[in-house]
């Protein structure tokens, strides 16, 4: 009965150790474009360049152990989007910045509000 008690505690200790160890795995950081690699710079500062556009902050990103760089495009007149590019410079996604669309959501419920008061 002792060795149940022992292995059930020794599982769960082993369970729970290993799922801190895939919690921490998942990290995300800001960088400095100059450190980026030359092949992420390239990628990153074509995406701009295409939009006449310039690099805002820019995420080192740790997902399921594959190491990926998200960066802000800043257009000239304020739009946002951001790229994601793989560590060997390969552009994966280009998509609108999430907080452009929360700040649309916000906007809109406030109208909607407004509207419902009258």
């Amino acid at each position: 009965m002792k060795n149940i008690q022992a292995i059930r505690t020794f599982a769960l200790t082993l369970a729970l150790s290993a799922g801190a160890a895939f919690a921490e795995e998942d990290k995300d950081e800001n960088v400095a474009f100059a450190t980026l690699p030359a092949a992420v710079q390239n990628t990153i500062q074509a995406q701009a360049d295409a939009k006449g556009a310039t690099v805002g902050d820019v995420e080192k990103e740790t997902e399921d152990g594959n190491l990926s760089y998200e960066a802000e495009i800043v257009q000239k007149d304020g739009k946002k989007f951001e790229v994601e590019v793989a560590e060997d410079g390969t552009l994966a996604k280009v998509k609108a910045d999430d907080d452009e669309k929360e700040d649309k959501q916000g906007k809109d419920e406030e109208k909607d509000d407004d509207e419902e008061e009258k």
